[in-house]
Protein backbone atom coordinates (compact mmCIF):
# COMPACT_ATOMS: atom_id res chain seq x y z
CA UNK A 1 0.00 0.00 0.00
CA UNK A 2 1.36 3.16 -0.95
CA UNK A 3 1.56 6.50 1.13
CA UNK A 4 -0.16 9.82 0.20
CA UNK A 5 3.24 11.29 0.22
CA UNK A 6 4.79 8.37 -1.80
CA UNK A 7 1.34 8.78 -4.16
CA UNK A 8 2.12 12.71 -4.69
CA UNK A 9 5.57 12.40 -5.24
CA UNK A 10 4.67 10.37 -8.62
CA UNK A 11 2.72 12.98 -9.84
CA UNK A 12 5.73 15.18 -8.95
CA UNK A 13 3.64 16.86 -6.27
CA UNK A 14 4.60 16.63 -2.08
CA UNK A 15 1.83 16.63 0.43
CA UNK A 16 2.15 20.19 2.64
CA UNK A 17 2.04 18.35 5.62
CA UNK A 18 5.54 16.33 4.94
CA UNK A 19 6.97 19.67 4.43
CA UNK A 20 5.54 21.82 7.12
CA UNK A 21 5.89 20.05 10.45
CA UNK A 22 4.30 23.33 12.62
CA UNK A 23 7.19 23.28 14.76
CA UNK A 24 9.12 26.02 13.25
CA UNK A 25 7.41 29.32 14.60
CA UNK A 26 10.20 31.77 15.00
CA UNK A 27 13.06 33.58 12.72
CA UNK A 28 16.37 34.84 14.15
CA UNK A 29 16.94 37.79 13.17
CA UNK A 30 21.22 39.15 13.09
CA UNK A 31 22.34 41.75 11.12
CA UNK A 32 24.87 44.54 11.22
CA UNK A 33 24.97 48.17 10.21
CA UNK A 34 27.55 51.41 9.67
CA UNK A 35 24.81 53.65 11.46
CA UNK A 36 21.77 53.59 13.64
CA UNK A 37 19.59 55.31 10.92
CA UNK A 38 20.12 52.46 8.84
CA UNK A 39 19.57 49.67 11.14
CA UNK A 40 15.97 51.58 12.42
CA UNK A 41 15.32 51.71 8.41
CA UNK A 42 15.81 47.80 8.67
CA UNK A 43 14.31 47.39 11.67
CA UNK A 44 10.91 49.56 10.20
CA UNK A 45 10.82 47.20 6.87
CA UNK A 46 11.49 43.62 8.97
CA UNK A 47 8.06 44.90 10.80
CA UNK A 48 6.32 45.80 7.66
CA UNK A 49 7.40 42.15 6.25
CA UNK A 50 5.81 40.67 9.63
CA UNK A 51 2.87 42.41 9.70
CA UNK A 52 1.93 41.47 5.85
CA UNK A 53 2.59 37.68 6.88
CA UNK A 54 1.20 37.57 9.79
CA UNK A 55 -2.60 36.51 10.40
CA UNK A 56 -2.62 36.71 14.47
CA UNK A 57 -0.31 38.85 15.71
CA UNK A 58 3.28 37.92 15.72
CA UNK A 59 5.85 38.96 18.60
CA UNK A 60 8.64 40.92 17.58
CA UNK A 61 11.60 40.98 20.05
CA UNK A 62 14.11 42.98 17.91
CA UNK A 63 16.46 45.23 19.42
CA UNK A 64 18.82 47.61 17.95
CA UNK A 65 22.49 48.00 20.00
CA UNK A 66 25.47 49.96 19.30
CA UNK A 67 28.81 47.72 18.74
CA UNK A 68 31.91 50.24 18.67
CA UNK A 69 31.23 52.26 15.09
CA UNK A 70 28.32 49.44 14.02
CA UNK A 71 24.33 49.06 14.88
CA UNK A 72 23.44 45.51 15.59
CA UNK A 73 19.81 44.04 15.02
CA UNK A 74 19.45 41.05 16.99
CA UNK A 75 16.63 38.93 18.39
CA UNK A 76 13.53 36.98 17.02
CA UNK A 77 10.35 36.79 15.20
CA UNK A 78 7.79 34.35 16.45
CA UNK A 79 4.97 34.03 14.78
CA UNK A 80 1.50 31.98 15.48
CA UNK A 81 2.46 29.45 13.02
CA UNK A 82 4.99 27.65 10.81
CA UNK A 83 3.17 28.97 7.30
CA UNK A 84 3.64 32.61 8.66
CA UNK A 85 7.02 32.31 9.81
CA UNK A 86 7.49 30.58 6.23
CA UNK A 87 5.91 33.07 4.34
CA UNK A 88 7.73 35.80 6.14
CA UNK A 89 11.05 34.07 5.43
CA UNK A 90 10.09 33.71 2.44
CA UNK A 91 9.85 37.41 2.22
CA UNK A 92 13.13 38.34 3.15
CA UNK A 93 14.67 36.85 -0.08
Amino acid sequence: MKSQADECLACSCVEIGSVIDGSECSTPIDKTFDSRDEAEQALALLTTKVRKAENEPAQIDVEITAKGDQFHLNGQVVFSCQAENLIFQMSLR
